[in-house]
C-alpha cells in the first residue's frame, strides 16, 4: 500500500490541516499541476496557523504563504509573504479553506487531495495501513480525543 491516501470529505481534511503538523498536495486533475502545503500550529498561539508551500518542482523548498487565524479561518492573512493573493498558491489555498470552512460543501471541481504519508499530529512517516488511512500515527489517534479542538476526531463522527 501506498503511504498516502486520498483525503475525502471537507470535516476530513479539516481535521487533518488543523491537527498541528499537516502536509498535504492539491493535484489538478486535468493538467497534473501539483501543489504541496504544510499547515503548522503556533505553539505560542494555538489560534493561529502558518502555511507553507511548494510546487513539486521545487521538493525541498518551502515558502511562506500566509497564516491561518482561527477567527476567520476560511480566508489568509497576508503578513511577509512573498506571494500575492492573486497567486495560483494563494487562491487554490484559500478555495480549500472556503471548501472546509462554508456550510455549502461543494465538491472543488477537478482537483483532489492528499496527504502525504505523514502523521498530522507530529509529522512522523506514516507506515502500517490503518494509520495512513486516518492519517494519524497510532498514539497521536489515541491523543486526538485528549486534547481541546474543535476539529477532533468526535466531530468526525456526527
Amino acid at each position: 500500500m501506498t503511504n498516502t491516501r486520498r483525503l475525502m470529505s471537507p470535516l476530513e481534511i479539516r481535521r487533518f490541516m488543523y491537527a498541528g503538523k499537516a502536509s498535504l498536495t492539491m493535484c489538478n486533475t486535468r493538467n497534473g499541476h501539483k501543489i504541496l502545503y504544510k499547515i503548522l500550529s503556533f505553539k505560542s498561539s494555538p489560534n493561529m496557523w502558518r502555511v507553507m508551500v511548494n510546487t513539486i518542482y521545487e521538493r525541498n523548498k518551502w515558502y511562506y504563504l500566509s497564516c491561518i487565524n482561527g477567527d476567520r479561518p476560511e480566508r489568509l492573512t497576508n503578513t511577509t509573504s512573498k506571494f500575492k493573493s492573486s497567486d495560483k498558491e494563494w487562491i487554490a489555498f484559500e478555495m480549500l479553506l472556503r471548501h472546509v470552512h462554508t456550510m455549502f460543501r461543494e465538491d472543488i471541481p477537478h482537483v483532489e487531495i492528499t496527504h502525504n504519508g505523514y502523521c498530522a499530529r507530529c509529522g512522523k512517516h506514516l507506515h502500517d495501513d490503518e494509520s495512513v488511512t486516518r492519517g494519524f500515527g497510532p498514539v497521536c489517534w489515541k491523543k486526538i480525543d485528549s486534547y481541546d479542538s474543535p476539529y477532533n476526531r468526535k466531530e468526525m463522527s456526527k
